[in-house]
């Protein structure tokens, strides 16, 4: 019996160490996998870091490339006012192009001055399509004494803001003359009478217009020539008391 036992108890030892074995040897293969798991989850983190990072690169990147390509065109725009006189200037731009010039290249000091001389320039240059407003003269006539530039068309702009009232004035009185000559004499139905009228009538804008050949300059008063005309024209007793409100 002692025999048999002894027997059992190394049998049950043997199974037990075995057992014993296999757990230890399961739990480092837990453990490996464990740790190869790890390698893995923290590659992938490494991978999603360097995707973010080249994302990051790339969009920094296009930003700069953006800013870089956007300070180019700023700098060719603020030469291209540096370096033309003011009249070339006068006759390449325009008021509306001043004021998108003016958003862009506001922290330009330089071309800031420019601008806004050129900004004076169109606004008072507007005034001349415009119906005659003293105020609105005087006080263009003054922002237009502080640019010191040198400038042909500027200088022409004052003189022509500096006759305006003359002109206005003149055409006034030619339009009074005809509207008298219209108390005096009605063409009515007439053919004959109708061109007689007709061509006493554009003999006072004719006056005018001789006389005050410049009036061109001043697209206001030379569309109410025009109006006068073809109102005649058309019908040579026709009213033009609406175009003396006009001026």
């Amino acid at each position: 019996r002692k025999d048999i036992s002894s027997e059992k108890q190394k049998v049950l030892d043997l199974s037990q160490n075995k057992l014993k074995s296999e757990r230890d040897n399961l739990q480092k293969n837990v453990d490996s996998l464990n740790n190869v798991a790890l390698k893995l989850i923290q590659n992938i983190s490494e991978k999603d870091k360097e995707l973010i990072n080249e994302k990051e690169y790339t969009k920094k990147t296009a930003i700069l490339e953006k800013n870089n390509g956007k300070i180019e065109i700023l700098s060719i725009i603020g030469n291209f006012y540096k370096n033309q006189v003011f009249d070339d200037l006068i006759k390449t731009t325009n008021k509306e192009s001043i004021i998108r010039d003016m958003k862009i290249l506001s922290d330009n000091p330089e071309v800031k001055l420019i601008l806004d001389d050129l900004q004076i320039y169109f606004n008072a240059q507007q005034l001349l399509y415009e119906k005659f407003d003293n105020n609105q003269i005087k006080k263009a006539q003054n922002q237009l004494s502080q640019i010191k530039r040198q400038s042909k068309l500027l200088e022409a702009l004052k003189d022509n803001l500096d006759y305006y009232l003359d002109f206005k004035n003149a055409l006034n009185v030619a339009i009074n003359k005809i509207i008298n000559l219209d108390k005096k004499i009605s063409a009515g139905a007439d053919a004959d009478a109708k061109k007689m009228k007709f061509k006493d009538v554009l003999a006072e804008l004719v006056d005018y217009m001789y006389n005050y050949y410049d009036y061109p300059k001043y697209p206001y008063l030379s569309d109410i020539v025009l109006e006068a005309i073809k109102l005649k024209q058309s019908n040579p007793d026709a009213d033009l008391t609406d175009l003396l409100l006009k001026l």
